[in-house]
């Protein structure tokens, strides 16, 4: 998965979730989800692909396991005991990461370090050329990219975007102010 199928199929998750337990999902939400959503890859795209590329030949470590989503999660448990829930909602759309990826086919990665400390080596070599190929020509991508990209607009919208009331063509709050506009006018006079 790229940028877009991690943002908007974690924040769709994350929306309909908060609309079930009846919480308010705002921008502080917004904000914890797409950091959640996009953390495994913020961690393990600089240090395995590019700063040690040489010595993990792989762009999905440390923050790809199993022991990493534990660790999230612990500590959302010790930080909840205080009132803190921010982490448990980074925890679980860090999963949701793993979901996405499908770490389940690379088990030596997601349940490092049981089943050997070395990861698998693989060829990021053409990661650019691949990853655009398989935008344009892999429904398996691209499908969950304009998914992603639907439901991040969808929610963004309804984050963002309000809707005034409307008499005649005019907005409420326009003829409100309007109405304390002109009464102040008369009262001057």
């Amino acid at each position: 998965m790229l940028l877009f199928a991690h943002l908007g199929i974690t924040l769709g998750a994350v929306y309909i979730l908060f609309k079930l337990l009846r919480k308010n999902f705002d921008s502080r939400i917004l904000t914890i989800t797409s950091l959640g959503a996009l953390l495994p890859d913020i961690i393990d795209k600089p240090i395995g692909q590019i700063l040690f590329y040489d010595t993990f030949h792989n762009n999905r470590i440390f923050a790809h396991t199993l022991l990493f989503i534990l660790i999230l999660t612990a500590l959302g448990l010790y930080l909840r005991r205080n009132g803190e829930d921010r982490m448990l909602l980074v925890a679980f759309c860090s999963s949701i990461h793993l979901i996405l990826d499908e770490m389940w086919n690379r088990p030596k990665t997601l349940f490092w370090p049981t089943l050997g400390w070395r990861f698998e080596e693989v060829n990021l070599e053409n990661y650019v050329s691949d990853t655009l190929s398989s935008l344009t020509h892999n429904p398996h991508t691209y499908i969950p990219e304009i998914t992603g990209l639907l439901i991040s607009i969808f929610i963004l919208s309804k984050l963002f975007i309000t809707t005034t009331k409307v008499k005649g063509g005019i907005p409420l709050e326009y003829n409100r102010n309007k109405t304390e506009d002109q009464s102040r006018d008369t009262n001057d006079e």
